[in-house]
């Protein structure tokens, strides 16, 4: 995911990325005999990414690249009842 141009995002910014996508809790679902894991609803991929630029603000990761990221390594639904109890 890195890409082949020169300016690629440095290992530990996409560590970053993937600990902070994986911190949200998702709620995991059995329907139809496949596991699925959801988002609650509320919470999208920009705000997602507006947290990770709060959280981390010396990394520069525009949106786009987080959007993408997030596209590529993750499989997550929203889910639109969430209840984590």
């Amino acid at each position: 995911m890195e890409g082949s141009r020169s300016n690629k995002i440095p290992s530990e910014h996409l560590l970053q990325i993937r600990q902070h996508i994986e911190s949200f809790p998702t709620k995991d679902t059995h329907y139809g005999g496949c596991t699925k894991k959801y988002l609650d609803a509320r919470l999208d991929v920009k705000q997602m990414h507006k947290m990770f630029c709060s959280k981390y603000p010396n990394v520069k990761i525009k949106y786009k690249f987080y959007l993408k990221y997030f596209q590529v390594n993750f499989i997550l639904y929203y889910l639109t009842y969430f209840d984590l109890t």
